[in-house]
């Protein structure tokens, strides 16, 4: 499956914002649901209205015969800003919430947004790690702080994602890096790792079912389509 053919199939009559979809830029969402006959399309990111990544946005979208949506500098934590959307019948956020200060909060900020249609993406992992270096247990809701990992259990993260050819600011990036350094809150790093169903559990609690689950990016992140209650 492919969240492409779920938007199609969702956004006809309606309206569709794609929350930090810059990042990439081959990965936003926006032309898709212009071109699959969204009634309002936006994009919402926090890249600064200077930032390459908006021109590029633009510049895909004009290859991609997509126009009229709105672009919105903004950041999710901010109330102010994103009151500027209001209510949308579908939201999409992919590539955000385990970057994010406080995950709970991005996903309450998330269902106020949705009226009906939740379309969130998120790496994962397992929920049991094993590998030459040791196991790690991710069941039953457990969450990894990346920052409070003890070495045994970087190890065997570090392992798995080195097998994957992933490297990670503070778990195996060969480059040197201080969690919390003083300043603004740093969305580079993955500062969270859990598994698809502690996430279905987390979106569900804020008043979504979750229709269905499928894999993506070879199995290092999964889509959540969550319909609200």
């Amino acid at each position: 499956m492919d969240i492409n053919d779920v938007i199609r199939d969702v956004v006809p009559g309606r309206s569709f914002v794609d929350i930090g979809g810059l990042w990439g830029t081959v990965n936003e969402r926006v032309s898709v649901a212009v071109n699959g006959g969204a009634s309002e399309v936006t994009m919402f990111d926090h890249a600064p209205v200077e930032s390459e990544l908006w021109s590029l946005f633009h510049q895909r979208c004009v290859e991609q015969g997509a126009a009229g949506y709105r672009a919105i500098h903004g950041d999710l934590d901010k109330d102010e800003q994103t009151a500027q959307l209001g209510t949308v019948d579908v939201v999409h956020c992919s590539g955000v919430l385990y970057h994010v200060p406080n995950p709970l909060l991005t996903i309450e900020r998330l269902a106020r947004l949705t009226g009906r249609w939740l379309l969130l993406g998120t790496c994962t992992l397992p929920e049991r790690i094993e590998n030459a270096d040791g196991a790690l247990d991710l069941s039953q809701g457990r969450v990894v702080f990346a920052p409070a990992l003890n070495a045994a259990d970087r190890a065997v993260l570090s392992a798995y994602y080195n097998e994957r050819g992933i490297q990670l600011l503070g778990i195996n990036s060969p480059h040197a890096f201080t969690w919390g350094a003083p300043g603004a809150w740093d969305y580079s790093p993955w500062w969270w790792h859990w598994s698809v169903e502690t996430v279905a559990r987390m979106v569900e609690l804020n008043g979504f079912t979750v229709r269905q689950t499928f894999e993506n990016w070879a199995g290092l992140s999964h889509y959540l389509i969550c319909e609200r209650n």
